[in-house]
C-alpha cells in the first residue's frame, strides 16, 4: 500500500482483513500507513462495548437556532431555561453562563420549545465542529444537572445520554475522560479526515467496559487535569497496551514538533509532518524521551528516514530523498536550524557521506521547550540565529574555479556549484574550446560573471525579469550559443524548459544548443523522462562523452520547424 504523506510516499504491506473487517457489517476501508497507527487499531478493538451495551445513546443536540429565534434570550429567568452552545465546553467541562457570550444563553420554555428540550441530568457533550487549528478532534465535556427541570442543547453539538435523560455522574466523567484522551483523538483521526465529529461517528467507536468507565470517572472526580495527566490516568486505568501507549506519544512529539516549527516562524511550506519527523531525527527524540534530553548527532537523510521508520512507524519509499533534501534540509539549513558536513565542509555534493546535524544554539533551544523559559529562549534564539546567518553569509568557504581564458574566479560552496566548477573546467575546454564564458550563476549570489555588454554586442536583448540557465558560453567558432543548465537539485532541459529559453534569446542571432550537466549517470537515470529532444546532455563523472537526444546532428543547433512536438 502506498500513502502519499506532503508529496511523499510512505510504504506499508498489510493483510486484507486489516483493511476491511470481517467483523465489520458496514465493511468500511481502513487505511492504517504505519505500524504505530496499527496499533492503535488494535489497541480499539480491545474495547468491546458498544454504546447500546453501555445503556448509552448519543444524539445531535436538536435545538437549531435559527428555527426557534423568537425563543431565544440573552438572560435567564422564571420564562427560560439554560441553552448550551459549543462556547460553554472548556477544560473538559460546561461553564454556563459562558464568560463572554457570542450567542444567546437561554431559550423560553413554552409548549412550542418543549419538545426540543432536554430533562436535566448529567450528560457528556461533544462538539460537532473543530477548528482546523483545535489540537483535538474530538472536544468533549462533562454536562451537570442545571439549576432547570430541563434545558436546551444547540445543534451544533452531540450529546450524549441513557435512553433521552441523565447517566450515572462518575459513568459521565469516565467518558468524558476517555474521549478527551489523546488515544481516541488520534484513532479517530485514522478514519476521519475532516473536522466534523458526527454521532454516527461516535456510535461505530467501540468504548471500555461500563464498569472501567465508572472506575475511571472516579478517579477523576472533578479534578481539573491536563492533557499528559488525563492521558496518563486513561493509560493506566484501562490497562492500554504499551505500543499502544508509544503511538499516543509518538503522537504528541509530532505535534510538538509541529509547534515548535510554528513558534520559530519557520515557512509554511515547511509545517508539516515530514519536517517534524526530520527535526525528531536529528534531536534524537523518540516518543518516550523529553525534549529536555535534546542532542545532535550527525545523520544522512538515509540514517534518518531509517531512524523514524523504526521509531515513529513511518516509512517513505527510497526514492524520496531528493525531494526531502530540497523541500526540507534545504530549508533548515537556511534558517540556521542545521548544519551541513560540520565534520568535512567541502565535501562533494554528491557524497554518499553528505550529513546534517542541528546546530548547537538549536539544541538549546529544544530543550527548554515545554519550560516557563521556552518564551525567552525563543525570542533570544530568533536575536541569536540573525547574527548567525549574517556571520555565516560574511564567512561562506569559496570554490576556486578557472574560466577556460584563465580567469579566476570564486563560487560560493554549496547547491551545484561544484557541478557548475566541473562544467567550467572540464566540458568547456572539450565541447567549446576557446568558447567565451558569457553568464554563470551562483547559488550564493545570484550571478558570479555577466557579460552584458558582449551580449549587446552580438545582438542578443535579455528580459531583465527571465530565468537565465546556470551558464551561457559564445562559441564564436561555430557561433553557437551553448545553454548549460547543471542538475543536482533542480530539473533538466526538459520542453517547457527549452521553450523558455528559446524565448529569453529569441533575440540570438547565434543557434542555440541547450545542454544538460549531472553529476553522474545515475543521477541523470532518474531525470531521463523529462530531457527534451534536440539537447544534449553531459556527465561530469564521464567528461571525454557526451549523449544526444535526436539522432540528426550532434552538438548544434536546430532551425525552427513547425510542429516539431
Amino acid at each position: 500500500m502506498e500513502a502519499q504523506s506532503d508529496g511523499i510516499l510512505e510504504l506499508r504491506n498489510i493483510p486484507y482483513n486489516e483493511v476491511v473487517n470481517e467483523n465489520d457489517s458496514d465493511s468500511y476501508i481502513h487505511i492504517i500507513t504505519n505500524s504505530l497507527e496499527d496499533s492503535l487499531r488494535v489497541q480499539m478493538d480491545q474495547f468491546s462495548s458498544t454504546l447500546d451495551e453501555l445503556g448509552l445513546a448519543v444524539s445531535t443536540g436538536p435545538v437549531v437556532d435559527f428555527r426557534l429565534k423568537s425563543a431565544l434570550r440573552n438572560y435567564v429567568n422564571e420564562e427560560t431555561v439554560p441553552l448550551l452552545y459549543p462556547e460553554a465546553i472548556k477544560t473538559g467541562k460546561v461553564l454556563f453562563p459562558p464568560k463572554k457570550p457570542r450567542k444567546s444563553i437561554a431559550i423560553v420554555q413554552n409548549q412550542e420549545t418543549d419538545k426540543w428540550l432536554i430533562p436535566s441530568g448529567w450528560y457528556v457533550l461533544t462538539k460537532r465542529f473543530s477548528a482546523k487549528e483545535e489540537k483535538r478532534r474530538v472536544v468533549a465535556a462533562v454536562c451537570s444537572p442545571v439549576d432547570a427541570p430541563v434545558l436546551g442543547i444547540e445543534n451544533h453539538l452531540n450529546y450524549y445520554h441513557s435512553q433521552g435523560e441523565g447517566m450515572n455522574p462518575d459513568l459521565a466523567r469516565g467518558l468524558a475522560a476517555f474521549l478527551n484522551s489523546t488515544l481516541l483523538d488520534s484513532y479517530f483521526r485514522l478514519f476521519s479526515g475532516h473536522t466534523q465529529v458526527n454521532a454516527t461517528d461516535l456510535r461505530r467507536i467501540k468504548y471500555p467496559c461500563k464498569d472501567d468507565l465508572i472506575k475511571l470517572g472516579s478517579q477523576i472526580g472533578d479534578s481539573c487535569l491536563d492533557q499528559a495527566q488525563l492521558d496518563t490516568v486513561v493509560h493506566k486505568t484501562l490497562s492500554i497496551m504499551s505500543e499502544a501507549i508509544k503511538a499516543v506519544l509518538a503522537a504528541k512529539r509530532i505535534e510538538e514538533a509541529l509547534a515548535i516549527l510554528k513558534d520559530i516562524s519557520a515557512p509554511k511550506e515547511q509545517q508539516n509532518e515530514r519536517s517534524a519527523l526530520f527535526l525528531l531525527a536529528l534531536a534524537d527524540i523518540r516518543p518516550e524521551i523529553p525534549w529536555t534530553q535534546a542532542t545532535s548527532p550527525r545523520r544522512r537523510i538515509t540514517e534518518m528516514m531509517d531512524w523514524f521508520r523504526d521509531h515513529y512507524g513511518k516509512q517513505y519509499a527510497p526514492n524520496t530523498r531528493e525531494t526531502v533534501r530540497r523541500q526540507t534540509m534545504h530549508q533548515f539549513v537556511q534558517m540556521g536550524i542545521v548544519v551541513e558536513n560540520p565534520d568535512q565542509p567541502d565535501r562533494p555534493i554528491n557524497s554518499p557521506k553528505w550529513c546534517y546535524q542541528l546546530h548547537q544554539q538549536f539544541v538549546t533551544l529544544l530543550k527548554s521547550y515545554g519550560s516557563e523559559q521556552w518564551e525567552e529562549t525563543r525570542r533570544n534564539y530568533v536575536i541569536s540565529v540573525k547574527n548567525l546567518l549574517q556571520d555565516r553569509n560574511r564567512n561562506i568557504p569559496m570554490i576556486p574555479v578557472s574560466l577556460p581564458n584563465g580567469q579566476a574566479i570564486q563560487l560560493s560552496s554549496g547547491g551545484q556549484n561544484i557541478l557548475i566548477k566541473e562544467i567550467l573546467e572540464n566540458f568547456c575546454p572539450r565541447f567549446t574550446p576557446e568558447g567565451l564564458v558569457l553568464f554563470v550563476g551562483d547559488a550564493g549570489n545570484k550571478f558570479i560573471v555577466n557579460e552584458t555588454q558582449k551580449f549587446r554586442e552580438i545582438g542578443i536583448e535579455l528580459d531583465p525579469h527571465g530565468k537565465m540557465p546556470d551558464i551561457v558560453v559564445y562559441y564564436e567558432r561555430q557561433e553557437w550559443l551553448v545553454l548549460i543548465e547543471a542538475v543536482t537539485s533542480h530539473g533538466p532541459v526538459n520542453l517547457k524548459r527549452r521553450n523558455e529559453l528559446k524565448r529569453l534569446f529569441q533575440s540570438s542571432r547565434q543557434g542555440l544548443v541547450f545542454v544538460t550537466a549531472f553529476p553522474s549517470r545515475k543521477e541523470m537515470t532518474r531525470y531521463l523522462a523529462e530531457i527534451s529532444w534536440e539537447t544534449e546532455v553531459w556527465v561530469a563523472a564521464q567528461p571525454d562523452h557526451m549523449i544526444h537526444f535526436n539522432g540528426e546532428r550532434f552538438l548544434g543547433p536546430y532551425e525552427d520547424r513547425e510542429n516539431r512536438f
